[in-house]
């Protein structure tokens, strides 16, 4: 992400360091582009800049800081809040960015937050992003906190065909090269297990849209590899839910996941709904029942699935919701619903 000044003299740039961000400057009369500038959040975004160059504005937040504008003058480099009063709301500890080797060579990273100190480790969840061509990011979220301090790690693996590596690791996933990247998934627990930040047979699954299709797949396809699960608004059936998503969203995603027509083999195989058999995890199924980039239809669908298979499944709605889950009431509600349902999972 970069910014010019109205003057032309100065660019602001924005990099995407495996998620992390960092702020550069670059004057543009002589290419001298300075060191950079530390910033007070390790994710920065929206940036802007004065006419004349003298000053940077730019939304920041981490782990520990929820967004926030701030001001920033690069000659001094220091910061001023633009928002007096920034929303406060539970914080956790810096993550470290961790590297894994996928069984076949690839490598990918991931970013780790820990428990807080004295606090045991008892299980750790995947969390996957949406997309497919997100990014998991060491920004605010405000899920974590509680589940971190249960003594639950938090993994945000950026498997391939995620955003900010590249074109050709985004397209690492398309159609096809999908089963590789549900293997990514299972690959990660290894990681998590084999480096001591779980505990084996104790690491969950969890993701949003796009994240809650792969937490699924993941359950279905390595069924041993968790003790439990958490789809958000996620597709449990590729060719269902093309027949009943919005029709841009479908279009757009021909390319990713296939054409409903002459992909539709290949969606099968890659839909967890046509595999419940194999899901032996508990599995909590999320959705807003206002949801029309997914479809409520693709949990409960699954739900019944499960629960025909006499598997322990839970599906929470919202009908007052969407896909993102926005109401404030709401995700309170969602928070306490995964904490719950993992430290059960992790006490079995």
């Amino acid at each position: 992400e970069f910014t010019v000044s109205d003057d032309l003299s100065t660019v602001a740039i924005l990099w995407n360091l495996h998620g992390a961000s960092e702020l550069q400057i670059l004057e543009y009369a002589d290419g001298t582009l300075y060191d950079p500038i530390p910033l007070p959040g390790m994710v920065a975004s929206e940036l802007s800049i004065s006419a004349g160059g003298s000053m940077l504005a730019v939304t920041v937040e981490g782990p520990s800081k929820p967004p926030t504008v701030e001001l920033v003058d690069p000659r001094t480099q220091e910061w001023q809040l633009v928002d007096r009063e920034p929303s406060l709301g539970p914080l956790s500890a810096d993550p470290t960015l961790e590297t894994i080797t996928a069984r076949d060579g690839l490598t990918f990273t991931g970013w780790l937050f820990r428990p807080p100190d004295g606090v045991a480790t008892i299980g750790a969840m995947l969390f996957l992003h949406g997309g497919p061509e997100g990014q998991g990011r060491p920004g605010y979220n405000e899920f974590f906190p509680a589940l971190l301090d249960e003594g639950i790690c938090v993994f945000l693996p950026n498997v391939r065909g995620s955003g900010g590596f590249g074109r050709s690791f985004m397209h690492a996933d398309d159609r096809e090269r999908r089963f590789a990247a549900i293997d990514d998934v299972a690959d990660t627990v290894r990681f998590l297990v084999d480096n001591g930040h779980a505990p084996a047979g104790k690491v969950a699954c969890c993701g949003w849209s796009y994240g809650g299709y792969l937490t699924q797949a993941a359950l279905a396809f390595h069924p041993d590899a968790f003790a439990a699960g958490i789809s958000i608004c996620g597709m449990s059936d590729l060719n269902s839910w093309y027949r009943n998503t919005e029709q841009w969203i479908a279009a757009a995603a021909y390319p990713k996941y296939g054409h409903p027509v002459s992909d539709r083999d290949l969606l099968e195989q890659l839909s967890p709904l046509p595999r419940a058999e194999a899901v032996t995890a508990p599995l909590l199924l999320v959705h807003g029942l206002n949801d029309t980039n997914v479809p409520p239809s693709e949990s409960q669908q699954m739900c019944e699935a499960l629960t025909g298979l006499g598997r322990r499944v839970r599906l929470l709605t919202f009908d007052d919701d969407g896909h993102q889950i926005d109401k404030r009431e709401n995700r309170a509600v969602l928070r306490k619903a995964m904490t719950e349902w993992l430290t059960e999972a992790f006490a079995h």
